[in-house]
């Protein structure tokens, strides 16, 4: 169910209600924020919780309520997504974890413990050999991002579309694989 709605502080408020839970409405939301960003060049705010995900609007996102089910498609969720976590705060952030996890990082050197800015410099090192397109500088960049044919990417802890795997796309709904 769409609801759309004017909060006190004169905002809109996107809503849709969802019976898919968490892990499924934050992937919806990742995508729909994408979708709604190249349509209309704007960043948005998005939240989700276990039955409904919330998009904040402003006057200049005029569309009508029922065009928003048509916004993702089941062939283009997958790809709208790896592009919408690339952009995430969260991707700098799992990468260090995985590449920490995954010993592509050393943890001590000359029998100490490597400090975290070093080990955050080191995994951002590792990321621009890995995937050059995620640390350049966005102004320069033309399309979507890249995403490398990289064994490190394809290994089972490092996969990049971690939160779009084990989704698919059912009747234009996001629902667990």
């Amino acid at each position: 169910m769409f609801e759309r709605f004017f909060d006190e502080s004169g905002g809109m408020q996107f809503v849709i209600h969802t019976p898919f839970g968490s892990r499924v409405n934050r992937a919806w939301g990742l995508a729909l924020r994408k979708r709604f960003c190249r349509k209309f060049n704007f960043e948005l705010q998005a939240a989700a919780t276990e039955d409904n995900l919330i998009l904040s609007l402003t006057s200049a996102h005029s569309f009508d309520l029922a065009d928003a089910a048509r916004y993702l498609h089941s062939a283009s969720v997958r790809p709208l997504l790896v592009q919408a976590l690339c952009a995430a705060p969260m991707f700098g952030v799992r990468w260090r974890w995985v590449a920490g996890v995954a010993l592509a990082l050393p943890r001590f050197r000359g029998g100490k413990k490597v400090p975290p800015q070093i080990a955050r410099m080191q995994a951002e090192d590792l990321l621009a050999s890995i995937f050059p397109d995620q640390v350049a500088c966005a102004e320069n960049l033309t399309g979507e991002l890249e995403v490398p044919d990289h064994p490190a990417r394809q290994s089972d802890g490092a996969r990049l579309p971690r939160r779009g795997d084990g989704y698919r796309c059912a009747g234009g709904a996001l629902a667990p694989a």
